[in-house]
C-alpha cells in the first residue's frame, strides 16, 4: 500500500502520543486512554497494509481494551488487566512503528527517484 509522504508523520505522531502516555499511565486514566488508544490504533490500521502480525497485535489490543472496560468494575481484577493492556498496546505500537519505518522510502531512494 502506498502512503502519502505526510501520512507516516501523522501516524508516527499517534504512536508517539500513545507511547508517551503509556509511560506515565495511571489507573484513573485508563478509561479515557482506552478510548483514545482505540481511535488512534484504528487510524493507524486504516492507513497501513494489514498483515497477519499487525492483525494479531490489533486483536490483542482490542481484546485487552474490552477486558479492561469489563474489569474496571472490579478493582481487584483491573490491575492485572491494566498491565496486560499496557503490554499489548506497547507490543502493537512497536509492530506498527516498524511497519511505518519500512514503508517510508529512504532519503537516498527519494533522491534517486527525483533523477528519473
Amino acid at each position: 500500500m502506498k502512503m502519502s509522504s505526510s501520512l507516516p508523520s501523522i501516524l508516527g505522531d499517534h504512536i508517539v502520543m500513545l507511547q508517551t502516555e503509556l509511560q506515565g499511565a495511571q489507573h484513573a486514566n485508563w478509561t479515557s486512554f482506552r478510548d483514545r488508544a482505540a481511535a488512534s490504533i484504528e487510524t493507524i490500521l486504516a492507513s497501513v497494509e494489514l498483515t497477519p502480525t499487525i492483525q494479531r497485535a490489533s486483536d490483542q489490543v482490542h481484546s485487552g481494551c474490552q477486558d479492561l472496560a469489563d474489569e474496571l468494575q472490579n478493582p481487584a481484577a483491573a490491575n492485572a488487566t491494566v498491565e496486560r493492556i499496557r503490554e499489548s498496546t506497547i507490543d502493537a505500537l512497536d509492530i506498527l512503528e516498524s511497519v511505518l519505518q519500512r514503508s517510508q522510502p529512504s532519503e537516498q531512494a527519494r533522491s534517486l527517484g527525483r533523477g528519473w
